[in-house]
């Protein structure tokens, strides 16, 4: 979808992109509006009226087998299918068949609630591509497929993260066709006015947000070399669920269908949630508030537990079938990893470490720089720490590059997913 010269065409696709802005923005808000009753519904009112403790063993298994059970029963027997998996799909597909998202939605609200370590970014923006490219397919049949797709990614980005800038910095990173002398932003005016429409909405919707007051950035010399080690050393830990991925995908794909292989997954989600506890469950955002509030009273091998347990149940989560994003939960990995920095090396600035950690764990979630950037500097809320964290990128790239992304092949799948 792309201006042309003319005023008329250009007010037509500027309310279409405001409507598409607003659409996206109200999906996501219904959509976690549900995912939040639920998880309301399943951990404190349920409990509360049956008069036992929400978070014992018992009730973490037997919800987390449930939705295990419900997921995996749509993704095998739903007739019209419950979107891509997100183990063998990137984050930004193709716009599917708008009657899989109805089953995508209901797996997706049903992973989040039961405290599946996924986020809300896969179902939601598949959901959003399909409806804007049907309906904006049958208004305007002219705009091909990946016009609409790109608006609507850009708005549900911008939607997810509170800004516009999310969005930029993502479309920069996405591989679309581009007419040759056709001006950049001729091709961006569009996705960008979507993305702001749907910014502004989420506010008015009452969006959610994990930063937290930190001690502000106190800049030195040294960060020059502190900054790159934490990122580094983030990176190869980050990387880790690289290497799990696609051989965990493997084991699970001997099961013999989606249904027991998502009541398996649960399984052991279930096990890693005892062990781990409350806040290495869910998509990560509320837990990385309260992480970061209540730092102190953990020791370093607390939060390296924690991050080992969260980093294992987003990689059995997202290959046995749950549909939910990884950026999330990774980002909780990064403000994890770096509050343990912080307390191990006196002389590391909190932010900083936390910011270079966030980089790293969500450039290994998904692959793209700018937006990786963003995200670490919103955690932290301070943009101080953005000239530093272009250095700390550099051996962030390096890695990232070598070690590939986080996926596993569609066609070691033994059974459709």
């Amino acid at each position: 979808m792309r201006p042309g010269k003319d005023s008329p065409h250009l007010v037509i696709i500027s309310l279409t992109a405001i409507a598409v802005g607003v659409f996206c923005a109200a999906a996501l808000a219904a959509f976690d509006l549900v995912s939040e009753e639920m998880t309301v519904l399943l951990w404190e009112r349920l409990p509360e009226s049956l008069g036992f403790e929400a978070y014992t063993w018992w009730w973490i298994a037997l919800v987390l087998l449930s939705a295990g059970a419900v997921v995996g029963l749509i993704v095998w027997k739903w007739p019209w299918g419950a979107g891509h998996d997100p183990a063998v799909s990137e984050l930004i597909e193709p716009p599917m068949p708008v009657a899989q998202v109805p089953g995508l939605l209901v797996c997706g609200a049903v992973t989040l609630a039961a405290g599946v370590s996924l986020g809300p970014e896969n179902p939601i923006m598949a959901a959003n591509v399909a409806v804007v490219a049907a309906l904006g397919g049958r208004i305007f049949p002219h705009v091909k497929d990946a016009g609409w797709g790109l608006t609507a990614t850009a708005a549900t980005v911008s939607a997810l993260f509170g800004t516009p800038v999310a969005a930029a910095l993502a479309l920069t990173e996405i591989h679309t066709s581009r007419p040759s002398g056709e001006p950049l932003w001729n091709r961006l005016f569009t996705p960008l006015l979507a993305a702001g429409t749907a910014s502004v909405a989420m506010h008015y919707f009452g969006a959610s947000t994990w930063t937290r007051d930190l001690p502000a950035y106190e800049e030195s010399i040294g960060d020059i070399a502190t900054a790159p080690a934490v990122a580094a050393g983030a990176t190869v830990a980050a990387a880790g669920t690289v290497w799990l991925f696609p051989r965990v995908y493997r084991l699970f794909q001997r099961l013999p269908n989606p249904m027991v292989r998502a009541v398996a997954g649960a399984a052991v989600l279930a096990v890693l949630a005892v062990v781990g506890g409350p806040l290495t469950m869910f998509k990560g955002a509320n837990e990385s508030v309260e992480l970061l509030g209540d730092a102190a009273s953990y020791t370093a091998v607390a939060i390296l537990g924690l991050l080992v347990v969260k980093m294992l149940a987003i990689v059995v989560a997202g290959t046995t079938g749950f549909r939910g994003g990884r950026i999330f939960p990774m980002i909780f990995c990064g403000v994890a990893f770096g509050v343990m920095v912080a307390d191990l090396v006196p002389f590391a600035d909190p932010a900083l470490s936390i910011a270079c950690s966030v980089l790293a764990f969500s450039f290994v979630a998904t692959g793209q720089g700018w937006l990786s950037l963003f995200l670490a500097v919103g955690v932290v809320a301070d943009a101080t720490v953005l000239p530093i964290l272009c250095i700390a990128v550099l051996p962030v790239w390096l890695i990232v590059h070598r070690v590939g992304p986080m996926h596993a092949e569609p066609e070691k799948a033994k059974a459709p997913a």
